[in-house]
């Protein structure tokens, strides 16, 4: 039997209300994910991989003086998707998720690697880095950066009223973080 988790529905409605502006809804789910066909977004509370730290490092390299919590950057970055995915053409589009389907394959191996204490090439990171380096990928991050620079008093106001139903939320469900 699943556990049930305490406190997910107080997370997802602060985050449905921020995104009402871009009619998007969003939901728990395994990652952070963009649905484009069904404007929704899923979330994830538990952010620890070789995506996550890949994702980080494509933001701080590209743009360094901008600094916020991992969740929040990849809120943001879903949104990107949304807002930009008309700048691409259908060929870029179907260019960027075969390109990435198989680079997400190559990833989930070397998680489940990194998972059980093994070491990975310098190489081989350098080439799930070019996941990042997408054109749907760098505009998502794009949009995501230019968001937080022009509305930081915005993106602070929502991030006082989410940042204590996370911890609530991790609370709730006895989770060390």
């Amino acid at each position: 039997m699943e556990k049930e988790l305490k406190g997910v529905d107080e997370v997802t409605a602060i985050i449905n209300e921020f995104l009402e502006p871009y009619e998007l809804t969003c939901e728990l789910g395994a990652d952070f994910a963009y649905y484009p066909g069904e404007d929704r977004i899923t979330y994830a509370f538990t952010y620890v991989d070789i995506d996550a730290a890949g994702f980080m490092a494509s933001v701080e390299r590209l743009h360094p003086e901008v600094q916020a919590d991992i969740f929040l950057w990849s809120l943001l970055h879903e949104i990107g998707h949304h807002e930009t995915i008309e700048m691409m053409t259908d060929k870029e589009n179907r260019y960027c998720d075969k390109f990435k389907a198989k680079l997400n394959k190559r990833a989930e191996k070397i998680n489940k690697r990194l998972a059980k204490g093994r070491r990975v090439k310098l190489s081989v990171m350098a080439e799930l880095e070019a996941y990042y380096d997408m054109l749907d990928e760098r505009l998502a991050t794009e949009w995501a950066v230019e968001y937080a620079n022009t509305h930081q008093e915005e993106l602070a106001e929502f991030w006082e009223k989410l940042a204590p139903a996370i911890k609530n939320f991790y609370e709730l469900n006895e989770v060390e973080v």
